[in-house]
């Protein structure tokens, strides 16, 4: 049985951590991933191309990162490979989600099923745990859903996400 891997993606400074603390939290709050014994929760201080090693091999992967694309602070959004692949959402990191995801899907490694979820950060004054208790109930459903979207695909004989509108 392959894994599915809960990913947050950041860096010890400021909102940067967001990603981290939010799959820690979404984890320890959610009762459907406590009781999923395939999840992997890791937590990638700015990975790059590495991240490519983290998507190899895994059924699902629900990735968590900060995000600066001008919505209110704290709200989530679903990020889909190819919208980030556009350019709209830049990393400070040089090679970072976008270009790490550009990178797998070239030598074949993203995984059947994929899910980019941001946390805005705003203007990244905000603290992290204030972040985090407004955006923890929408990032807890979403990951939530996915997970359960893909353990259904996946008893129906579909592995493959369709693909976002």
């Amino acid at each position: 049985m392959r894994p599915w891997r809960l990913i947050g993606v950041g860096s010890p400074l400021g909102v940067d951590a967001v990603g981290w603390h939010a799959v820690e939290a979404v984890r320890q709050a959610s009762p459907v991933l406590r009781g999923c014994e395939r999840l992997e929760v890791l937590v990638l201080d700015r990975p790059g191309a590495a991240l490519i090693e983290a998507l190899r091999g895994a059924e699902l992967v629900v990735l968590v990162d900060a995000m600066r694309a001008g919505g209110p602070p704290a709200q989530v959004r679903r990020l889909s490979p190819d919208t980030l692949a556009t350019g709209a959402f830049t990393s400070s990191h040089g090679i970072g989600v976008a270009e790490a995801l550009a990178l797998a899907r070239a030598l074949g490694e993203l995984p059947p099923r994929l899910a980019v979820l941001g946390i805005e950060v705003g203007d990244g004054t905000a603290e992290v745990g204030r972040l985090l208790a407004t955006a923890g109930h929408a990032l807890r459903a979403e990951v939530e859903a996915e997970i359960e979207a893909c353990a259904a695909a996946l008893e129906a004989g579909r592995p493959e996400r369709p693909p976002d509108d």
